[in-house]
């Protein structure tokens, strides 16, 4: 009898052991899919291998895959539908092209290729915005990806249906990276719209988006020449803490290649959202044409660091510049904005190729330093402007150089400013300006 109690205990271990094992197996035993499956029903079991050997049409119709299911791909595809993951993983040569994808990916990353076109020819926007949604890294394949749907921004807000409308791509979500490849390109052949737009809630600057990523992606835009559209940005950011925009480069754009924008802010509506700590660094901008506004509008910015960008071929006479630095009004935030070692030549702007606008609606631009910039075949360096008493303060604008085609600078307007410093520069060319013209600057160091 003292022997029982030990072998039942035995017994009953290993039966649990048994029973464990069985549903490990089960949860992780393969299926093969046959040539005339109905994918409707052929996704019955939670955590369970799938294999697709074969090509399926789903016709728009739409497919929920149990939890937490594998899919691997081996020579076959899944095209033109809906599928809904649950925290799903796709393994293999993976092939959903024409695929919506909701719910949850386990991936860590998605190829854009996995799902899109990129024939330059169908629209890939709806598939990669709602990728978006799904994976929050998205790596776009050697290939191009034509844009012509445009982004619908969820919910009722007008505030933010007005800035990211006729916008192709929206972001309105936290740790995003889109990351291209060599030879992928983004590309709209609409008139008059953005690629896109990044942007958080009005009126809740504390919990801003953050932590966005665009690098190594060709924006494309083709347009005619004869038309202009001001606000149709490539690029444009209302309102995010933290991002970065590095090795890309923007083609043909219409009105900014990249615009840190605002909501259309008023000092009766207050700031309702800013751009903080911003890195656009080693892009390549190319207007191609000058029929655009700016290379780089600074509406609304914080900690925003340019460097080491060349930015080439922009602006209208009516513009700005390349690099454009205008609050609007007094409800904008212009602080800590670093312009260093930048590569600019064929800037058509009325203004300047760097330019601050402290216009008399009381814009402010505090602590901007420019430094370290090759400005040339340009119409004018820079330009700064100040109309609104104490709106400006500490502006450094030291050691750049600007060729002999180019005026080298011009300081505009009667409001009274201080803490500038103005030297070190290289102007190839003479000019009858005075430093710091008719700017009232109390402490002008030059």
């Amino acid at each position: 009898m003292k022997n029982i109690t030990p072998l039942i205990s035995k017994i009953i271990t290993l039966a649990v052991f048994f029973l464990f094992a069985n549903s490990t197996i089960a949860a992780s035993k393969e299926i093969t899919d046959s040539k005339n499956c109905d994918m409707s029903t052929f996704f019955k079991r939670t955590n369970t291998s799938y294999i697709i050997k074969y090509s399926h049409n789903i016709s728009g119709k739409a497919i929920t895959i149990p939890e937490g299911c594998k899919i691997i791909f081996k020579g076959g595809r899944i095209t033109n539908g809906t599928i809904h993951l649950k925290n799903t993983s796709l393994e293999g040569t993976v092939k959903l092209t024409g695929c919506l994808l909701k719910g949850k990916l386990k991936n860590n990353y998605l190829r854009a290729a996995w799902i899109c076109h990129k024939d330059g020819k169908k629209d890939d926007a709806k598939l990669i915005n709602a990728a978006i949604d799904v994976c929050q890294h998205i790596i776009f394949d050697k290939g191009t990806y034509s844009l012509s749907s445009t982004y619908k921004a969820p919910g009722n807000d007008r505030t933010i249906v007005e800035a990211t409308k006729d916008n192709h791509i929206g972001i309105n979500q936290s740790n995003v990276t889109l990351e291209g490849e060599k030879g992928a390109i983004l590309l709209t052949k609409e008139e008059g719209k953005g690629i896109i737009c990044i942007y958080s809630k009005p009126n809740d600057i504390k919990n801003s988006i953050k932590n966005i990523t665009v690098k190594n992606i060709t924006f494309q835009t083709k347009k005619k020449n004869t038309i202009f559209h001001e606000q149709a940005h490539c690029i444009k950011v209302v309102g995010v803490n933290g991002l970065v925009i590095s090795g890309c480069t923007i083609n043909n754009f219409y009105g900014d290649a990249i615009c840190l924008g605002h909501f259309g802010d008023t000092p009766q509506t207050g700031e309702r959202a800013r751009n903080m700590n911003v890195i656009i660094k080693n892009n390549l901008i190319d207007g191609k044409d000058h029929n655009n506004r700016n290379g780089i509008s600074i509406i609304n910015g914080q900690d925003v660091k340019i460097e080491n960008n060349v930015i080439r071929r922009t602006s209208a006479k009516n513009m700005p510049g390349a690099i454009d630095i205008e609050p609007n009004n007094s409800a904008y935030t212009i602080n800590n904005i670093y312009i260093t070692n930048n590569h600019i030549t064929e800037c058509n702007g009325g203004v300047g190729a760097i330019a601050i606008v402290a216009n008399a609606k009381g814009g402010p631009a505090h602590n901007v330093f420019i430094s370290g910039n090759h400005i040339e075949k340009s119409r004018r360096g820079f330009f700064f402007q100040v109309k609104s008493n104490n709106t400006t303060s500490n502006i450094q604008v030291e050691n750049n150089y600007v060729d002999k085609n180019t005026d080298p600078y011009i300081f505009d307007g009667e409001g009274t400013s201080h803490s500038w410093i103005f030297r070190g520069n290289t102007f190839q060319k003479k000019t009858r300006n005075k430093i710091g013209g008719k700017i009232n600057i109390s402490d002008l160091k030059k």
